[in-house]
């Protein structure tokens, strides 16, 4: 792992674009479905985000970290 400052970068820059394409799923899903429930569009919203955050955060890892081999 490089440094922090990294890391923060690339998670950050990965729950921006979360939030892009959970903004646009939360518009486009009435569209697509008919009637949606609000939590269902409110997890859209807030699933790509949170899967940004953890694409971006291993990433990073190179190696893993208890079983110390390359990770693909």
């Amino acid at each position: 792992m490089k440094s922090n400052k990294y890391l923060m970068y690339r998670v950050g820059a990965g729950k921006a674009i979360g939030f892009v394409i959970g903004t646009i799923g939360f518009f486009v899903l009435p569209m697509v479905v008919q009637e949606p429930s609000m939590l269902l569009r409110t997890g859209i919203f807030l699933w790509y985000p949170t899967l940004g955050a953890i694409i971006g955060m291993f990433g990073v890892f190179a190696y893993h970290p208890v079983l110390n081999f390359p990770m693909p």
